[in-house]
């Protein structure tokens, strides 16, 4: 983490003080004018003398200095603080995006390697994409609108490479579940239920920590790797 300038201002005030607050312990002083008396109490005969005077002065300044340094720092810190929080909410988010989105983009893929397999490309929908427009007669795979159809099909291709299982729940959880907190457990997790007769049962549920959001995907970009070099060599 880049340490932030302000925090080495407040660690140098904080040593500056500290050396003054020293000093001011340090009675080393030969002056004798410092031995003057500057000040005295005529009924109890308690005297200040300069020295006295300038050695509170220093201590009142070094605990000035260590306070201020204190103070920058807990500032700063605790910004800090807020900061990698919201980097770590940012990148949370980030990989959620980039999982659906990948995930939207393997199931377009596997349509198209499917259409290409069964010599259907050249009734591949072609643009523009206008709203209410319909193409007749389109490839076979794009009519079955289930993903897990989809991916068994694609899996019977024997390309070297296949759609986990784990995919297609995923993509199935994010399409239909829902993501909380359970328990206070300090992270979120994605949980889906299906309905069992009168019952529901939990069908999905997997904890949304970072490095597994991570994880998950750096193997949808090999996923989509795989497919894009698939269909460049049609």
């Amino acid at each position: 983490m880049k340490t932030n300038k302000l925090i080495i201002v407040g660690l140098v005030l904080s040593f500056i003080g500290a050396i003054v607050l020293a000093f001011s312990l340090l009675d080393s002083s030969k002056n004798i004018k410092d031995d003057l008396i500057v000040k005295m109490d005529r009924e109890t005969g308690e005297y200040s003398q300069a020295k006295d005077l300038i050695n509170k002065n220093f201590a009142l300044l070094g605990l000035l200095f260590v306070i201020l340094g204190f103070f920058i720092q807990l500032v700063e810190l605790k910004k800090e603080k807020n900061n990698v929080k919201d980097e770590k909410i940012s990148d949370f988010f980030e990989c959620l995006g980039e999982i659906w989105r990948d995930i939207t983009a393997i199931e377009f893929f596997m349509r198209c390697i499917l259409a290409k397999h069964n010599g259907e490309l050249d009734k591949f929908p072609k643009p523009p994409y206008t709203k209410g427009k319909i193409y007749k007669n389109p490839p076979s795979s794009f009519l079955d609108s289930s993903f897990g159809n989809t991916v068994k099909e694609f899996n019977k291709l024997s390309l070297g490479f296949l759609i986990p299982d784990e995919i297609v729940q995923l993509r199935h959880a994010m399409a239909h579940g829902l993501i909380m907190e359970v328990n206070k457990e300090g992270f979120d997790r994605l949980i889906k239920f299906i309905r069992k007769k009168e019952k529901i049962k939990v069908e999905f549920n997997m904890p949304l920590k970072i490095q597994r959001l991570a994880q998950i995907r750096q193997s949808m970009k090999e996923l989509r790797r795989h497919m894009m070099k698939e269909l460049g060599n049609s």
